[in-house]
């Protein structure tokens, strides 16, 4: 890669990258087009399509010629499943820009991390000053038993957003070079594992604590796996995680009622919790909207519409969905699950090759460094894919701009690491 281009915008795209998300999704998005099409000519130049040649790639595009061309013709809302795959094809690509190319030079990835760490910290301690004062740096108040942070007034979400980055940040830590002592890298980890803990516990995320738990499992096995004589240190930094939230829970009874007592009892009740309500009403409509087949679904982004619509209000009544103070139910945005919803928009079809580019990706992370002086790594680059793509998590809309970004963001990052050798694209 020509030094000119990292040293002076490259370098200062990529650090900025995830600061954009949060203060100008715009521009992240910007970026993420950009880059996929500079990544495009500069394959076209070299004359080297490698990573189009990767079996998750062949998979992914697979997927999106067989959406365009088969499920949205055949949706309820045709154009609304073309729009959506006009303008999202691009983020996989980016994806691959950073993991093939530009993220293989160590200059580029160093900076990247930094920026990473900048903002996950920044978040962090933007909440704890929320929860302490009552409103974050920026003046956004917070919910009665939510935290805002630094995304604004009612975006209940700053849980998910670092839950997405902060094993990116726990690799720099873990994996760095400036400091010798694995016992000293690993003392670091577990107090920055208990750190964002005890954040997570404050904002009242529940789906974004349980994937962080997730990560920290596959991390915390895989290190005490790798390395023996950590293993006492491990399981007291498990056990410091564990008192943590233990006294947070007994102190804060508003927080025990949010992220333990609400969490049991919705994976305990799920099939009538919110969740288990918006997953059962996404397999109704998959199964039952007229004009429309289980093989082909009933087109990417129409759930939201189709249940939404006035005619729809008979599935919300047999589901119990949840009433505003009007009478009127309140409405779903999407199915808050990636399989469900590629599920219910592209069917059987559609589910099955989702399935196989996240297992292709999968592979890619893990098969290729598992006898390789990388695996630490490869634990850190899976527990960040694993919260993006864990079947049984609930996430944003797959679709959405600012989620996608951030997704293919981060599998970028976790490819790039986890690669056996560098790659012609970088040069």
């Amino acid at each position: 890669m020509p030094s000119l281009i990292l040293k002076n915008s490259l370098k200062k795209l990529i650090f900025l990258m995830p600061a954009f998300f949060l203060f100008w999704p715009p521009g992240a998005n910007a970026c993420t087009i950009v880059i996929a099409v500079w990544f495009i000519a500069h394959s076209g130049k070299t004359k080297n399509w490698t990573w189009a040649k990767k079996p998750w790639m062949i998979a992914a595009l697979s997927l999106w010629v067989y959406a365009i061309a088969i499920s949205s013709p055949l949706a309820v809302y045709p154009v609304v499943s073309l729009e959506i795959l006009s303008r999202s094809f691009h983020y996989i690509v980016f994806g691959a820009a950073l993991a093939y190319w530009i993220l293989q030079d160590k200059t580029a990835r160093k900076w990247f991390e930094y920026g990473v760490v900048a903002v996950t910290v920044f978040i962090v301690a933007d909440c704890f000053y929320q929860a302490h004062f009552g409103k974050d740096l920026f003046g956004f108040t917070k919910g009665s038993n939510r935290l805002t942070g630094p995304f604004g007034k009612s975006n209940f979400v700053p849980g998910i957003y670092v839950t997405k980055l902060i094993f990116i940040a726990l690799a720099s830590i873990f994996c760095t070079t400036k400091l010798k002592s694995v016992l000293t890298r690993t003392t670091l980890l577990l107090s920055s594992m208990v750190i964002v803990l005890v954040f997570l516990l404050l904002t009242g995320e529940r789906t974004a604590l349980l994937n962080f738990l997730l990560g920290c499992a596959i991390v915390l096995t895989g290190i005490f796996v790798i390395y023996p004589r950590l293993r006492v240190w491990l399981l007291s930094g498990s056990i410091a995680m564990i008192l943590s939230g233990g006294i947070i829970a007994v102190s804060n009874p508003n927080i025990r009622e949010r992220s333990f007592d609400t969490t049991y009892h919705t994976i305990a009740d799920f099939p009538i919790s919110p969740y288990g309500k918006i997953t059962r009403t996404a397999i109704y409509i998959w199964e039952n909207t007229p004009g429309t087949n289980i093989f082909t679904g009933v087109g990417l982004e129409n759930y939201s519409k189709i249940i939404n619509h006035e005619d729809s209000n008979h599935i919300k009544e047999t589901f119990d969905w949840i009433k505003q103070k009007t009478g009127e139910f309140f409405p779903i945005s999407h199915s808050h699950n990636f399989y469900t919803e590629w599920l219910v928009g592209a069917g059987i079809i559609g589910l099955i090759g989702f399935i196989t580019m996240v297992v292709l990706l999968l592979k890619d992370l893990i098969w290729h460094n598992i006898y390789s002086t990388k695996f630490t790594l490869s634990l850190f680059a899976t527990a960040v894919f694993m919260t993006s793509f864990w079947p049984l998590t609930f996430n944003m809309n797959y679709f959405g701009s600012k989620h996608a970004v951030i997704v293919w963001m981060t599998v970028g990052w976790a490819l790039a690491v986890t690669m056996k050798k560098k790659n012609k694209n970088t040069s």
